[in-house]
C-alpha cells in the first residue's frame, strides 16, 4: 500500500542521515585515537553539556515533534525521502552530541541506558528548561564514567 511504502521511504531518508552522521563521527574517533580516552570523553561530555544550551538544539527537539500524513501523489516518494531526511537532521541536532558521548564511551550499558533516558525524557517534556539541570547532570556523570574508563 502507498501508505507502508510512505513509512519506508521516510526510514530511509532518517537513515541517510544518521548513516551520513555515523561516518563522519567514525571518521573523527579514528582521527582521534592517539589523544588519551579521558580526554577524548572530556571533550565529548563538554560538547554534550553546551550543545543542549544552544537555540538550534532547541529548535530541532521542536522540530521533532512534527506530525506527517503522506502524499499520495506522483510525486510522494522523493517527498516522503526529504520528509525523512528533515526527520534525521533534527534528530541529529537533537541528540548527536549525547550519541558522540555514546561512542565515546564504547556503548556501555550505563551509557547507553542514562543517554536513552534523556533523549526519552526531551521528547516527552520539550521544552522544560527546570528540567535541562536534570538532564546536564546525567550528562556531566555520565561523561565522568567515560572518562574513567580504561
Amino acid at each position: 500500500t502507498r501508505r507502508a511504502r510512505a513509512t519506508l521511504e521516510v526510514a530511509a531518508g532518517w537513515a541517510v542521515a544518521w548513516l551520513a552522521a555515523g561516518v563522519v563521527v567514525s571518521a573523527l574517533l579514528v582521527a582521534t585515537a592517539p589523544a588519551p580516552a579521558a580526554l577524548t570523553a572530556g571533550v565529548a561530555s563538554a560538547g554534550a553539556v553546551a550543545w543542549r544550551f544552544t537555540r538550534t538544539q532547541r529548535v530541532a527537539l521542536a522540530r521533532c515533534h512534527r506530525g506527517y500524513a503522506p502524499p499520495l501523489g506522483a510525486g510522494a516518494g522523493p517527498a516522503c525521502v526529504r520528509f525523512g531526511a528533515s526527520l534525521g537532521r533534527d534528530s541529529l541536532l537533537t541528540c548527536g552530541p549525547s550519541m558522540v558521548l555514546m561512542a565515546v564511551a564504547g556503548h556501555h550499558l550505563l551509557v547507553v541506558v542514562a543517554l536513552g533516558w534523556v533523549a526519552w525524557r526531551d521528547m516527552r517534556r520539550p521544552g522544560d528548561s527546570p528540567g535541562d539541570a536534570v538532564a546536564v547532570a546525567v550528562l556531566v556523570a555520565t561523561g565522568l564514567f567515560a572518562v574513567a574508563q580504561p
